[in-house]
């Protein structure tokens, strides 16, 4: 957390309108690790207070990893203002390759439902044209999002 203010308050002095959280997983606990799970959500509840001030982002590939994704989603006082959205297989996925939404195990619909409800921006990380066309294109077939 001290960390946390510390970036916080140095991206408040040049003008940033939003501190990005990436809630990351440590090498030395596994995925799901109730210790992991435990702290990540002391910390998020700490930076409640800053939330309000500049606005949260919730990445859920990093929140997938950790286990902690359905939680995020559905605690009240974990509300996002932006959610990154983009897919990955899982824990053993190598590297972040922001993979194309239904190509993996993020459920995008839940998350793209608690975005709406909580207000938040969503926003795909996708690397590439084609990655981006690909997931407006799930999301239109499943019903998540309109045609444009």
């Amino acid at each position: 957390m001290q960390v946390h203010r510390r970036h916080h308050e140095a991206a408040a002095e040049i003008g940033a309108l939003t501190y990005v959280v990436r809630p990351d997983y440590s090498g030395r606990a596994l995925p799901g690790d109730p210790r992991v799970v435990a702290a990540l959500k002391r910390t998020f509840a700490e930076l409640e207070e800053l939330q309000r001030e500049h606005g949260l982002i919730l990445d859920t590939r990093h929140a997938a990893i950790c286990g902690t994704l359905h939680d995020s989603l559905k605690e009240p006082h974990d509300e996002p203002a932006h959610v990154h959205l983009h897919d990955d297989r899982g824990p053993d996925d190598a590297g972040d390759p922001h993979l194309p939404l239904g190509r993996g195990i993020i459920d995008a619909g839940e998350v793209v439902r608690r975005a709406r409800q909580s207000g938040a921006r969503v926003i795909l990380l996708l690397l590439g044209e084609t990655a981006i066309a690909e997931s407006v294109a799930y999301l239109e077939r499943r019903g998540i999002v309109s045609p444009v």
